[in-house]
């Protein structure tokens, strides 16, 4: 949930919030740039979605953020089992 800040605006750049970037130069950039900030006031992603570049991996590397949602579609695949199952299975608990 977003705390007011004193502007009146919400504050959303806090620990535990859900990140998401895409693969392209400018995604790249923005997680670079929000690393430096990251880094400084000691705040943690709580998950990185989307295009995970080098970027994302300095990130988790750096124990910016706090889950790695990628883990367990990981420990599946390396075992022979088709990802999809395993998704479709999450989707079905989540209902």
């Amino acid at each position: 949930m977003a705390t007011a800040s004193r502007s009146g605006r919400k504050k959303r750049f806090k620990d535990g919030f859900p990140m998401q970037t895409g693969s392209g130069a400018a995604s790249t950039a923005a997680t670079r740039f929000l690393e430096e900030r990251m880094a400084r006031k000691g705040i943690k992603a709580s998950f990185a979605l989307g295009g995970i570049t080098g970027s994302i991996a300095e990130l988790h590397k750096k124990g910016l953020i706090q889950n790695n949602v990628f883990e367990p579609l990981m420990l599946h695949w390396t075992k022979g089992l088709d990802v999809a199952d395993l998704l479709s299975d999450q989707a079905a608990k989540a209902r």
